[in-house]
């Protein structure tokens, strides 16, 4: 009787897949500048079809991730305003990027 509860628990716990938490792409990173006055794009990957919030000064913005997990969302940048720090969220876990600036972000390449 013993060896079956084992087995009975041991069968359970191979089908418990554990959550994946909510995850950025390294180009979010503390200390970063995102256009001011632009549509600015997050992404990410989470659980499948959780619910994805991004907590900045002026609002809370939510989206969902979708069958595999994968989420984007277009925030809407102010046009200044002091450093703070982004809170991305899902309902298991969240990622926190500190001293975020808006500016000018210029890219530029070339020969010398």
């Amino acid at each position: 009787m013993r060896f079956q509860s084992y087995i009975f628990i041991l069968l359970i716990g191979c089908n418990i897949q554990p959550s994946k938490t909510v995850s950025l792409p390294p180009i979010f990173t503390d200390n970063m500048v995102l256009q001011r006055n632009a549509e600015v794009q997050f992404w990410g990957t989470a659980s499948p079809e959780s619910e994805i919030s991004i907590y900045l000064p002026w609002g809370k913005f939510s989206g969902t991730s979708n069958a595999t997990g994968s989420w984007n969302m277009s925030i809407s940048m102010p046009d200044s305003g002091q450093p703070f720090t982004l809170k991305v969220c899902d309902v298991s876990s969240c990622q926190y990027i500190n001293n975020v600036v808006l500016g000018e972000v210029w890219l530029a390449s070339g020969q010398s």
